[in-house]
């Protein structure tokens, strides 16, 4: 049968083997599934699904100095402080980086009304909510892993400008999520500086 990924929107991705011009094995996904099919994945790669598209691609593991625990205590924050039930928490090099839906849960609802779809089903409104692209929202990025030290940044959506924009410097994470997360969302968020 051969391994199977299921991203966020619901495709179907099949990890597959090809050879490179030398010869030598090389690992794909792709949603085809024709070609020569993979049972596990190869040591040393992992599968990525990328927080904004939702396309799944193996490589090569990447190291990080975040911890897991980190990783899913500031999942819980975001969670209890944003009041959002559809986010993305992903770990990119050193930074904890938090996606968001491009389509809020009114805004999708009040698409999907218009089209006569989903009525109250909200399986099938949060399977629509999370199939939408996500957007880079806020980075916490380690800068001091002896104290576990992370700075704060917020995305920039000012055209010419699109980049990350900091936001406050050393402190823990927690720190940095009570006092950011409750923005994410809001038209507050455009006013931190």
């Amino acid at each position: 049968m051969g391994f199977e990924y299921v991203n966020r929107m619901g495709d179907r991705y099949f990890l597959l083997e090809g050879k490179t011009k030398t010869g030598k094995p090389k690992y794909y996904m792709t949603r085809k599934g024709k070609g020569l099919v993979v049972e596990t994945i190869p040591e040393g790669f992992e599968i990525r699904e990328d927080p904004a598209t939702g396309i799944v691609t193996l490589r090569r593991v990447r190291e990080t100095s975040i911890l897991p625990e980190e990783r899913e205590r500031l999942t819980a924050l975001m969670r209890e402080l944003s009041g959002l039930d559809f986010f993305i928490v992903d770990v990119e090099e050193d930074s904890l980086v938090i996606y968001t839906p491009t389509r809020s849960v009114e805004e999708s609802h009040e698409l999907m009304a218009g089209f006569g779809l989903f009525g109250n089903n909200a399986a099938k409104l949060q399977r629509f909510i999370m199939s939408s692209q996500c957007t880079a929202m806020m980075r916490f990025s380690l800068v001091d892993g002896q104290r576990r030290r992370f700075t704060a940044e917020r995305w920039c959506f000012r055209g010419a400008i699109d980049n990350w924009f900091p936001l406050a410097g050393p402190d823990s994470l927690e720190v940095h999520a009570r006092k950011l997360l409750p923005h994410i969302a809001k038209e507050s968020f455009f006013e931190l500086i």
